[in-house]
């Protein structure tokens, strides 16, 4: 039992020495470096996802006001025909009753 322990403590302080014999050390520098490049990337993405959403929705309120204007324009035009047919039905039964 004694040497397992005493392996396991041995196992532990060479973790240890590797952990301190590393060939580079982290700064905080580095550290914020890294965060301000991972923000900066961040913040080109959304702004591209951004501005393709404005993009779409221009195109769909455009595609919106030109089905707007087509309805607008076959709403006159059925409104004309039943202008014609109405007065056509009424001189008809003028005609007729005379």
């Amino acid at each position: 039992m004694k040497e397992v322990a005493e392996s396991q403590v041995k196992g532990l302080s060479l973790i240890n020495d590797m952990r301190k014999d590393t060939s580079f050390v982290v700064t905080d520098d580095d550290v914020r470096a890294v965060r301000e490049a991972e923000e900066r990337y961040l913040n080109r993405e959304v702004d591209a996802h951004l501005k393709a959403i404005a993009e779409g929705t221009r195109n769909l309120l455009s595609d919106i006001q030109g089905r707007q204007a087509d309805v607008t324009a076959e709403l006159e035009h059925v409104e004309n025909i039943y202008r014609i047919l109405t007065k056509d039905l009424t001189q008809n039964n003028s005609t007729t009753n005379h």
